[in-house]
């Protein structure tokens, strides 16, 4: 590992990433003495760029294959770490509500079968680490969100660490990494997953995985950063946002673009119907303009804008065949790693380009069966989470603004993921997996947050006619007004 960032980023490479380990557990191991439990798990989440490589460089593999070898790293070390010392001070929290109960059910359920499937098909100590790796660590990661973040100030202190983690990515990988800040689509390599350092042709990711599965993750952070900007009005967030679309078009992935698409479904909310018609229109406008460029650029590059063509939606199409056809039923499947692999050409090999199809080939149908149901489980949790509640308090208002985004945010991954392949298992980086678990849980906070917020509104009548003829004046911009008094909190820990 040493040695390939020396080849490619230098010792300006090797500096930034154990810089980054030294300070990042610096700041992790201070909040967590001082008892800041929110903040340390924030900390984790900003410094995952160089967690990874510390994993790659000194973790503990759980399992090989040929050219690749899976590890728990300090990533996993810090969010298990963090859910102990939560459980041991006795502040570990079960989610409220009958869909949230049943999500938590539903992964417990998912990780015991897993765990299950991975002991019938690898050797004893291979089957927990991946286990470890594939489920509990998330297991945990579900009761660190539902314990910390209780207020809505805590869940966009959650959402801007996973930006600033996006950020930090971009940094380790233009330096660590050696590649070029932005690739010009006029040059020979691009699109060229082959090419790597100086003549990237195609931006992959360390803590995102490869561009393939870094693009979907890309589109998932827009996504949550126009919630956001949608609710603060801050322009910070739209510099944010044109950085994001920057590196999507680095990593030359189609599907992540197509998956921006989603965001037409704004136009069912009544909310963000206005917002979302201002900005259709005038893009709509500039597409007409441009379309002779783009065109052209399209016959340049040797696209074709028909999905059935080779090399687009065809060959998933006929992956997902191949595996159907070539699928033989196994409780437990073949094992994580032990991926189906189809010939298509004598020269192509390859895996199945499907997160849930991956995890029915490597972990059997009652894996699958239980993935997708915490799939449709979390999208219905979101639908709930985009209904305003009511009380119409300003905590609330923030909240159902910011709700339709995570939904969309959600549906974008299990698109992507059953066209792209995002896995969640293994091979891929579990620190973008992470990323998708806190994405699949915010619907859970969302409604938690609110139905504290409302309970506090309830218990206090003056504060509820404030709201109601508008005599509240807060300090700060009413998106991120907290709905408790000030000095009060129903957390007894940051």
């Amino acid at each position: 590992m040493f040695d390939k960032i020396l080849a490619f980023g230098g010792w300006p490479g090797l500096v930034l990433l154990l810089g980054g380990n030294l300070f990042g557990m610096t700041a992790w191991l201070a909040c967590v003495a001082a008892g800041r439990y929110r903040f340390a798990l924030f900390v984790s989440i900003v410094i995952f760029p160089f967690t990874f490589y510390a994993g790659r460089a000194a973790g503990i593999r759980a399992f090989s294959v040929p050219d690749f070898d899976q590890f728990l790293g300090l990533s996993t070390l810090l969010l298990l770490s963090l859910f102990v010392i939560l459980l041991v001070t006795g502040r570990v929290r079960r989610p409220r509500g009958t869909i949230a109960r049943s999500i938590e059910l539903t992964l417990w359920a998912f990780a015991i079968a897993l765990t299950a499937s991975q002991i019938a098909t690898h050797t004893p100590l291979e089957a927990l680490l991946l286990s470890i790796g594939a489920a509990w660590q998330f297991v945990a990661l579900f009761y660190l969100l539902t314990s910390l973040i209780v207020r809505e100030r805590d869940l966009f202190g959650l959402l801007n660490a996973m930006f600033l983690f996006s950020v930090l990515n971009i940094v380790v990988r233009v330096v660590a990494k050696g590649e070029s800040f932005f690739v010009s689509l006029s040059s020979p390599t691009a699109g060229d997953s082959s090419t790597f350092g100086a003549d990237v042709g195609r931006v992959g990711s360390g803590a995102l995985g490869p561009a393939m599965s870094y693009a979907g993750y890309l589109a998932m952070f827009i996504t949550l950063a126009l919630g956001v900007y949608f609710v603060t009005r801050k322009a910070v967030y739209l510099a944010y946002i044109a950085v994001m679309l920057m590196e999507l078009l680095n990593t030359f992935t189609r599907g992540g673009l197509f998956v921006l698409f989603l965001l037409a479904l704004l136009l069912v909310f009544r909310r963000t119907r206005p917002a979302t018609l201002k900005l259709i229109l005038p893009l709509v406008g500039l597409l007409a303009v441009s379309w002779p460029i783009i065109g052209a650029y399209v016959v340049f590059r040797g696209f074709s804008f028909d999905v059935m063509n080779l090399g687009n939606f065809s060959l998933r199409v006929e992956l997902t065949r191949l595996f159907l056809s070539d699928y033989r039923f196994n409780w437990w499947g073949n094992g994580i790693l032990r991926l189906t692999m189809f010939e298509l050409r004598s020269w192509l090999i390859v895996p199945i380009h499907n997160a849930y199809l991956e995890v029915l080939d490597e972990c059997g149908p009652l894996v699958f069966g239980l993935f997708v149901l915490l799939s449709i489980l979390v999208v219905i949790a979101a639908i709930r989470a985009c209904r305003q509640s009511r009380a119409g308090n300003i905590c609330d208002r923030a909240l159902a603004g910011l709700a339709p985004f995570v939904l969309i945010a959600l549906l974008q991954w299990i698109v992507y993921a059953n066209t792209t392949s995002t896995s969640i298992l293994a091979y891929y980086p579990y620190e973008g997996t992470a990323v998708f678990w806190t994405v699949a849980i915010a619907p859970v906070l969302l409604l938690s947050i609110r139905r504290t917020a409302v309970l506090a509104v309830a218990r206090s009548p003056r504060r509820m006619a404030a709201v109601r003829v508008g005599e509240l004046r807060p300090a700060v911009p009413p998106q991120w007004q907290p709905s408790l008094p000030a000095g009060r909190s129903f957390s007894s820990h940051d």
